[in-house]
């Protein structure tokens, strides 16, 4: 009998503890074409969590992640969206990608949960006051993006391929429509695919009969990685970049030596020399055999540090003093840079930083 009630008694105390855990809940596409982008995000919000922790955790509470997988399907994320809304220990929802974000922000007026989407980019008119991102907009960083290749590489002409189906990749396309013909650039070809093609070579073929200088690539991983090695089989030898899909680390390796000098843009600069990054970054190595953290990673990072942020300064888990506070955030230092907010919506200070494949590693272009 005693060794029962010992055993209730742990039992009851475990409970007891976790009821009282902050509770964020997570919709991450953690399967299907975004899960590896999903799987960056986790890795970054559980480091900042188990940091947090270390350091008494939120309000002297222990903050916890439940995470659910959505497939990057839209009504399953407003599915577990509203899941998490009817748990009362949960404080806010994170997302990952545009897909989700679009489907969430519509509905978070009637839900009333706090929402932080940590990969969405792509432009929103009107946001709910319910919703947040952090991650870097496409319309704002594009026009400084080519800005910074026509200084370093005297571009005078772009030409875009992108996928016509993903909501990520049309945003990035038209950002680049509207922004290079601003500062003088030639648009070429822009051609387009659907996600899941793997040949590529009628789209190359026409680029190749026109090259452009600067050639934009809005797709995901698997595909910008068969455009990027189709593309220098060919011979075409534009200078190439892309968005997210080029900001995963895997890019370096999917399509062999093809991608030496491919470019990119993000906010996260592992050189960056503040002590909260090299704190991040030599977090992350340890926990994940000396690989450099993604752009992703940080992003889940800073999601949980601004949430983070919120909660204290609003001294309770309230979701709608939680969601007030979100929303006057001012000048909170995240690894990916400066997090400002006006109520809700973008973070209002986007610095945009281009970055080249050199040896298998991202380097800062300057």
């Amino acid at each position: 009998m005693r060794i029962v009630l010992a055993a209730t008694l742990l039992l009851l105390a475990a409970v007891q503890a976790r009821a009282e855990d902050i509770v964020i809940g997570a919709g991450f596409g953690l399967s299907g074409r975004f899960a590896t982008y999903g799987e960056d995000a986790k890795a970054g919000a559980d480091l900042a969590v188990a940091e947090l922790n270390a350091k008494g955790g939120v309000l002297g509470r222990p903050l916890r992640i439940d995470y659910e997988d959505t497939g990057a399907d839209r009504a399953k994320s407003v599915a577990v969206y509203r899941r998490f809304a009817a748990q009362p220990d949960v404080v806010a929802s994170l997302s990952l990608s545009s897909v989700e974000f679009g489907a969430i922000d519509s509905v978070a007026s009637d839900v009333k949960l706090p929402t932080i989407s940590v990969g969405s980019a792509t432009p929103v008119a009107m946001f709910s006051p319910w919703s947040f991102r952090v991650s870097l907009i496409v319309s704002k960083a594009i026009g400084p993006v080519l800005q910074t290749l026509q200084s370093k590489y005297a571009i005078k002409s772009v030409g875009i391929i992108y996928d016509s189906a993903d909501t990520s990749s049309v945003g990035q396309a038209n950002a680049v429509k509207t922004e290079a013909p601003k500062l003088g650039l030639k648009l070429k070809a822009v051609e387009v695919f659907s996600n899941g093609e793997q040949d590529f070579s009628a789209q190359l073929t026409d680029l190749l009969s026109n090259p452009p200088d600067l050639l934009y690539v809005g797709a995901t991983t698997n595909e910008a990685g068969l455009i990027i090695s189709q593309a220098r089989a060919l011979g075409l030898k534009s200078l190439m970049i892309g968005g997210v899909g080029f900001n995963d680390p895997r890019i370096a390796s999917l399509p062999g030596k093809a991608a030496e000098g491919v470019m990119t843009y993000f906010s996260f600069d592992v050189g960056d020399d503040r002590p909260l990054v090299q704190g991040f970054v030599a977090q992350y190595k340890a926990k994940h055999a000396g690989a450099t953290p993604p752009s992703l990673a940080a992003l889940g990072y800073d999601a949980v540090l601004l949430l983070s942020d919120a909660i204290k300064r609003a001294g309770s888990t309230d979701r709608d003093a939680v969601r007030k506070a979100l929303g006057d955030t001012v000048g909170l230092q995240g690894v990916d840079g400066t997090f400002t907010y006006k109520g809700s919506g973008d973070n209002t200070d986007q610095r945009p930083f281009v970055f080249e494949l050199v040896g298998g590693q991202f380097h800062r272009v300057r």
